[in-house]
């Protein structure tokens, strides 16, 4: 594929050589792809299906074939279907994220660590390193769906009464 080079001028009196060593660049002839602006159903629910999936939207917007974040966030503000369906999703990743924090709580795989004594006898007991990373998990996650029901409780929903909130329980490990 021929390849061309391209020189950025600069201001009057500088030399391309300058400037920066990003003023020459080499770029293939095909037109960079464009992101999409114009909401589609098929784009807000590939969208949101991935934020169910526990995707980050930055992540999201960041592939080809996706529109800027802020893009998105213009569909949010301006598209009454598109923030309905965003908010149902945020919530339901919330819920996603509070699952998991009771699969975090409810593993004791982690808990107990064998040890061998001195003596050559094994004992099994709690392992104490790792009961610090569960409760940090338990609460990141807690912090999180919380952090997502709230922002999705605030975008305007018309026709749509508040879900019941959740409460936060503080939860305890111990050895």
């Amino acid at each position: 594929m021929p390849q061309e080079e391209i020189t950025e001028c600069c201001d009057e009196g500088d030399t391309p050589s300058s400037k920066s060593d990003s003023a020459s660049v080499i770029r293939d002839n095909q037109p960079k792809p464009s992101k999409p602006i114009e909401y589609t159903a098929e784009l807000g629910n590939t969208i949101c299906g991935r934020l169910v999936d526990d995707e980050g939207l930055r992540s999201i917007c960041a592939e080809p074939g996706m529109p800027a974040v802020a893009t998105v966030a213009s569909w949010i503000s301006n598209n009454d279907e598109f923030r309905d369906v965003y908010a149902r999703a945020r919530e339901f990743q919330a819920h996603c994220i509070s699952d998991d924090a009771i699969d975090v709580a409810d593993d004791a795989s982690g808990d107990w660590v064998e040890k061998v004594r001195a003596n050559g006898r094994v004992v099994r007991g709690p392992d104490r390193k790792n009961l610090p990373r569960c409760r940090l998990r338990i609460e990141v996650r807690q912090w999180v769906a919380k952090e997502l029901l709230a922002r999705a409780r605030q975008l305007p929903l018309l026709n749509r009464p508040a879900p019941p909130s959740l409460k936060s329980s503080k939860v305890v490990l111990t050895s």
